[in-house]
């Protein structure tokens, strides 16, 4: 009868809306699962970077101790003043005096060469570490919208599925 056929095409509207519900509920748990994932991947490049950071700061205060040790270094050689091979040979008392001069200024001199070259190359670490700061902190700005993407079309989903509700 009538009444049967309108309960029966009641009971078909309820399973295709349910169906459409469990769809939407599947696509906003989807959607939460990225949002989940996207911010674990932020939290990691978080600790990444700050890893980075310490790096960075740990290398300043290397430069700096290496620059202090140059700055004494050049103070202690302005001091000297600069004394040429002739003028080492002809203020020596003997030959052996001016060898033993000669190597030490030599052994100095290689040593200074050794706090130049360590200089030169903490400047190089930090500097590839500050490459790498940036390329992390692209890769977080990258998640981040990533995650603004996924929250906004789960806002959208989320809304979709309580406008169908009511």
């Amino acid at each position: 009868t009538k009444q049967e056929e309108y309960v029966t095409e009641l009971y078909k509207q309820i399973d295709t809306l349910q169906v459409e519900i469990d769809l939407y509920q599947e696509k906003i748990n989807e959607l939460n699962v990225e949002v989940g994932k996207i911010n674990e991947k932020i939290d990691a490049k978080n600790l990444e970077i700050q890893g980075v950071q310490d790096k960075i700061d740990a290398k300043e205060l290397e430069i700096k101790d290496v620059r202090d040790q140059l700055g004494v270094r050049l103070k202690a050689v302005y001091m000297a003043g600069s004394g040429s091979n002739l003028e080492l040979l002809l203020s020596a008392d003997d030959l052996s005096s001016y060898l033993v001069t000669s190597e030490m200024l030599k052994r100095i001199s290689e040593n200074d060469r050794k706090i130049i070259e360590s200089l030169m190359s903490k400047i190089n670490e930090m500097v590839s570490l500050q490459d790498e700061l940036k390329a992390q902190k692209a890769e977080l700005d990258g998640e981040k919208a990533k995650l603004v993407e996924k929250r906004t079309e789960l806002e959208k989903e989320q809304k979709v599925f309580t406008d169908r509700q009511t």
